[in-house]
């Protein structure tokens, strides 16, 4: 192309600056240059300058400023004329960007990468996209720049343009500035070292102008901020940007934000092939998944231990895994050369601020590798709104993720280790132990609360351990289920470590409540565990009472399972203990002891024996208890054959429970008394009590009961000839038994659909 429009500039530039009386140099040192190389080409027509630095001449010289705007323009529309719009990059500092130079800078891809499937399709869709910015998210050593690393080498040939590459060094006490990155940037698209200007906003322009009209793609790795990235986000659309980084990167405007979890146990064990050989991996499969679960997806750590394996050709897979098995030396283990999961943590932990510091080691007392904003609201002994804040602190290292609900933190298993390191390094143990009873204190403590809420009144009447009044703030049964619900294991988990610290005060208060959460939700596992807890912690400490509650747990528990003789057992043993203290326990343990005999087949004596739980029960002013007793009576006396009398039993106990106003326990008596009713050829009068029992199980959310209860009402309804009906309603109560993990009633409902398919030749 002509020269004549850059000359006709140059020879304006050169006249503004011997008019002020300047050399090359001093002028350079006022539009902040750090050289004067450049200027001697754009004053001589070879070359464009490009529009932040013809602001900055505008500047210098304002009254000039109207005429060095036209000339510009007049040579920028020249360039156009003669270029094609697709080489046409405005205010490029170098002119034609297929003239410059196309770095390639990627890092090498890595010969052992497996697995990322599902990850590089949600990326590579998104990176089609116009003026794309992908964020890869994830804790330390979960492989976040091995899989930006992959994807870009795949999308490489859509970018002819070349490729740029910066590690930020985000978890560096010192990361890299934004300036220094640019000015690498824009040595490596041809500009001179002596034309880079000094300024960040400078670069960041000539750095978007060199990107103007090229299709590149530029990798960021290992950001700290959003603030760190922004000024290395190009304008042009034709560019895709990567980032990857600990911190989520949240507030940045991205076309996705991608978090990156630990690889499956099945991936993690395919690269410990890659490194070691398939051949050793079939040999001893047992010990390679047992190394791949210690070293909990990251792939950082199943490196490190694959290649110490591969150089120690002698050494079995079961050796490795022996050595992982180790908690307190693991991470000692899972280092190599140069790399270590525990330096890689190291850097993560030491830019924290010290109060999030304090957070992150004390998640180590967690029962369970999650948090939630009051849990670490009671670890640091701060309101939520600070709790809620460190927690963020904490998730932008990468040191704990998003869980699977809002407001809730995974951490994973190596950095849990890492934590109690930490933790027992830098805190004194009476901070350690007080730390954990505040954590257990709120968990157990609200725990007891919530499950009360789904008693009833005089049976919930517990204090609170320590006398503490709790707010759960549940406004309804559904809030309080969903609570206990989310936070199910991590009660179990606080059970056994309150039992470990003797802290009876927070245990035992659990054992009259938490039945009510697991019978609603058939969780009679979690029963069984938390019974047997308390009552090791009841023996060993010689409490009657407490033994005595947590033996009547331990046999409805067994019971429930399906194991009447060691509910037998358990109950027998409850109503010596509890007769030996003269507690109302032996009422219930009477209960526990005739529903087990029913369940046997013994009759006659669990009507003997409910008699007496009824009376005792009496005797106490424990009128629920009473009921419940009548009730089952009122079962024993329908598997007897005497229901005439089982009528009366549970229209006596459906007075109490209607008088204290426990649907559920109404509900679950009116279908013993349906069925009762049915025995006496009363049908039409049964039918209704089921379809009354129904409409109470669903106003209290009890999904058994209302399974129940539709398998009775089926049972009743075949006998009327309502064949479909009863089929329909048979199904209905599979389905819930099913979901619910009942199989054994789940078993019985298909049992009588098949029977009724039967009959019917359906």
């Amino acid at each position: 192309m002509t020269e004549a429009p850059y000359a006709e500039l140059g020879t304006a530039l050169r006249r503004c600056r011997r008019l002020a009386g300047l050399s090359l140099r001093v002028l350079a040192r006022r539009l902040g240059l750090r050289a004067h190389s450049a200027l001697s080409d754009y004053e001589h027509g070879r070359r464009l300058p490009p529009e932040d630095l013809l602001r900055r001449y505008e500047r210098v010289f304002p009254e000039h400023a109207a005429v060095l705007r036209r000339k510009w323009q007049e040579a920028l529309a020249a360039r156009a004329d003669v270029e094609s719009p697709a080489n046409a990059a405005p205010a490029s500092p170098v002119g034609s960007p297929s003239a410059g130079p196309r770095p390639a800078q990627l890092p090498a891809d890595l010969a052992d990468f497996v697995g990322r499937h599902d990850d590089l399709a949600v990326l590579s869709a998104a990176a089609a996209r116009s003026r794309a910015v992908l964020v890869v998210s994830g804790p330390p050593g979960v492989g976040k720049t091995s899989l930006a690393v992959r994807l870009a080498h795949l999308l490489a040939p859509d970018f002819p343009d070349g490729q740029l590459f910066v590690d930020l060094r985000g978890a560096d006490e010192r990361p890299v500035a934004p300036a220094i990155a640019l000015g690498q940037w824009v040595r490596a698209l041809g500009v001179a070292d002596a034309a880079t200007p000094n300024g960040a906003a400078e670069l960041a322009g000539w750095y978007r102008s060199l990107l103007a009209g090229r299709r590149m793609l530029v990798l960021v790795d290992n950001a700290a901020t959003e603030a760190q990235v922004r000024p290395l986000l190009p304008g042009s659309a034709e560019v895709l940007v990567i980032v990857t980084s600990r911190n989520p990167l949240m507030g940045l405007d991205a076309t996705l934000h991608h978090a990156v979890r630990p690889l499956s146990e099945q991936d993690t064990t395919a690269l410990l092939g890659e490194i070691i050989g398939a051949a050793r991996i079939a040999a001893e499969a047992a010990a390679a998944t047992e190394i791949a679960r210690r070293c909990a997806g990251l792939p950082l750590a199943t490196r490190i231990a694959g290649r110490r394996l591969a150089a120690w050709s002698g050494w079995r897979l079961r050796d490795c895994a022996e050595a992982l098995a180790d908690r307190h030396q693991r991470l000692d283990w899972l280092a190599g050369g140069d790399r270590a999961v525990r330096s890689t943590f190291d850097m993560s932990y030491r830019i924290l601020p010290a109060d999030a510091r304090r957070l992150f080691r004390r998640l180590a007392l967690l029962p369970v590798p999650e948090c939630t904003v009051p849990a670490a609201a009671a670890l640091t002994g701060t309101v939520p709104s600070t709790a809620e804040r460190l927690l963020r602190s904490v998730e932008q290292a990468g040191m704990v993720q998003p869980g699977t609900e809002p407001g809730r933190y995974r951490i994973h298993d190596l950095l849990a280790l890492y934590a109690r390191e930490r933790l027992i390094a830098e805190e004194e143990p009476d901070q350690r132990r007080g730390a954990e009873e505040d954590l257990l204190g709120w968990l157990l403590g609200t725990a007891a609360e919530t499950a009360a809420r789904l008693a009833l009144d005089d049976t919930a009447g517990v204090a609170p351990p320590n006398g503490r009044r709790r707010t759960a703030d549940h406004a309804s049964q559904q809030q309080a289920i969903r609570w206990l619900e989310a936070e199910r294991a991590a009660i179990l988990g606080g059970v056994r470590r309150a039992a470990a610290l003797n802290r009876a005060d927070l245990v035992h208060p659990l054992v009259p409540l938490l039945p009510w959460f697991y019978d609603l939700r058939c969780h009679w596992r979690d029963l069984r565990e938390l019974a047997r807890t308390a009552l090791g912690l009841a023996r060993r400490q010689g409490a009657a009472a407490p033994t005595a509650a947590a033996l009547n747990a331990l046999a409805l528990a067994w019971y429930q399972l399906r194991r009447p003789a060691a509910a037998l057992r358990c109950a027998s043993e409850a109503v010596r203990v509890a007769r030996g203290a003269g507690t109302v326990e032996e009422a219930w343990a009477l209960d526990r002891m005739g529903m087990a005999l029913s369940e046997l087949g013994r009759y006659a004596q669990a009507v003997n024996v409910l008699r007496r739980a009824a009376a005792l029960a009496h005797e106490y002013g424990d009128w629920w208890e009473e009921a419940a007793a009548l009730n089952h009576l009122g079962h024993a006396l329908t598997q007897a054959d005497s229901s005439a009398q089982a009528l009366r039993e549970y229209d006596h106990a459906l007075r109490i429970f209607q008088a204290l106003g426990s649907s559920g326990s109404e509900a679950m008596t009116r279908v013993g008394l349906g069925r009762a009713l049915a025995r006496t050829g009363r049908t039409v009068d049964a039918i209704d009590q089921h379809h009354a029992a129904i409409r109470l199980f669903t106003n209290v959310q009890d999904g058994w009961g209302a399974a129940y209860a539709r398998h009775e009402l089926a049972i009743a309804m075949r006998k009327t000839g309502r064949l479909h009906d009863a089929a329909n309603l048979l199904d209905q109560a599979a389905a819930a038994f099913g979901a619910l993990g009942d199989r054994h009633h789940e078993a019985a409902s298909r049992h009588a659909l098949d029977d009724l398919a039967a009959v019917t030749g359906a």
